[in-house]
């Protein structure tokens, strides 16, 4: 699965604007395939270094070394630093457990389960 498309949303959400944004389809084109993702508007003082670092991953031009899925998941964005949650998540996929799985990928927060 090509994550492009949620590096996108992601940045629209944080940044409140698109990344490669013109009034002109043209222009749109020829940023998105040349212009490297910036982070210098001021609302990115406000977000953190690891959500930067995810839009970065997601956006990526080359689709082969472009973030997938499930390297988005156990990204410290998505997952802080709580390593239950990592190991409950690796435990399910090993084990096929589906329930397990939603589970472990449905909350972030140990104490919770």
């Amino acid at each position: 699965m090509d994550c492009w498309s949620l590096g996108i949303i992601i940045y629209l959400m944080l940044g409140r604007h698109l990344p490669f944004d013109s009034q002109d389809d043209k222009e749109i084109g020829r940023k998105t395939i040349y212009q490297e993702i910036s982070f210098n508007h001021s609302v990115w003082q406000n977000v953190s270094a690891a959500g930067k670092d995810l839009i970065s991953k997601l956006l990526t031009k080359d689709r082969t070394q472009r973030m997938k899925i499930d390297q988005v998941l156990e990204h410290a964005w998505i997952l802080g630093n709580d390593q239950n949650i990592k190991m409950l998540r690796r435990k399910s996929t090993d084990m096929g457990d589906r329930v397990m799985q939603f589970v472990a990928y449905s909350n972030t927060n140990m104490a919770r389960i």
